[in-house]
């Protein structure tokens, strides 16, 4: 290791140790504490990986900092604002189409009835096969994002999958 990256490092890890509480406590006000932590992170490997180089100006420094937290507050909640408008988009996209489907509202109630009892019955199943079932049924997860998701092997969610649809199956045949 380089006597100049050990500098940086060693800077980078003494601004972060003092500037990065008041960025986070910034970040706050806005978005999450997840996301204000991921914020400040980024700026700071941003800066890393694009090796700024800073002034020995404290209120420069501070300032860059600030502005770049707020600039990531900014674009996270556009973001999320048009994922909001997305959303609320379809929504009320498949309740029109519910409204204008050639099914009768009664036969829609009875449809309705019949996906109550299916949660229902994979609420029934055992918690990790539940989990299986959902993750690949209700989300569209396939098999080896299951696994790596649960960290289970990909056998190990099939085996899930396979029991927990033989279950409700049964259930099922029941009715």
């Amino acid at each position: 290791m380089s006597a100049n990256f050990r500098q940086t490092v060693d800077n980078m890890e003494s601004m972060f140790l003092k500037y990065a509480p008041s960025m986070l406590f910034y970040a706050r006000k806005f978005v999450d504490f997840q996301t204000a932590e991921d914020m400040v992170q980024d700026v700071f490997l941003n800066i890393l990986t694009k090796k700024v180089e800073f002034e020995p100006d404290e209120a420069k420094i501070e300032k860059y900092l600030m502005s770049a937290v707020h600039n990531s507050c900014l674009n996270a909640l556009k973001h999320q604002s048009v994922v909001q408008e997305h959303t609320t988009m379809l929504i009320n996209e498949l309740k029109m189409e519910e409204l204008l489907s050639d099914e009768q509202p009664e036969e829609q109630w009875i449809n309705r009835e019949r996906m109550e009892e299916l949660y229902a019955a994979i609420e029934s199943l055992p918690e990790k096969s539940r989990e299986v079932v959902k993750l690949s049924y209700l989300e569209n997860k396939k098999s080896t994002e299951i696994a790596a998701m649960l960290n289970l092997s990909k056998k190990t969610v099939e085996s899930h999958l396979y029991k927990g649809m033989k279950r409700l199956r049964a259930f099922y045949k029941q009715q």
